[in-house]
């Protein structure tokens, strides 16, 4: 009786170890937002995303994401073009500090 016993312990012990070590579902990650330099001095910030994030918040992430410390806005803006990604982004100059 003993060795079953002991043998049901590890048998649910490698059960568990398994399931703790089993590769879950990547996590929701925030798409990336890409740096263009443009020839007039200004940069672009933009990402591509789909509808996870409100464009309130991907704005935020835009601007959070500006590394000058003044800097000025020079325009912003969205496309979206149907059954694709949308395209977020914000065209800024870096001023003197």
């Amino acid at each position: 009786m003993r060795n079953a016993k002991c043998h049901a312990t590890v048998c649910c012990l490698s059960l568990l170890g398994a399931a703790c070590s089993a590769p879950r579902g990547s996590p929701l990650s925030l798409p990336t937002v890409m740096v263009q330099h443009n020839p007039d001095g200004t940069q672009t910030r933009h990402v591509n995303t789909g509808r996870r994030e409100s464009q309130a918040a991907l704005e935020r992430r835009l601007l959070s994401s500006i590394e000058c410390p003044n800097y000025e806005i020079v325009a912003t803006g969205q496309r979206t073009e149907p059954g694709s990604d949308s395209l977020y982004w914000v065209r800024y100059r870096c001023l003197g500090e």
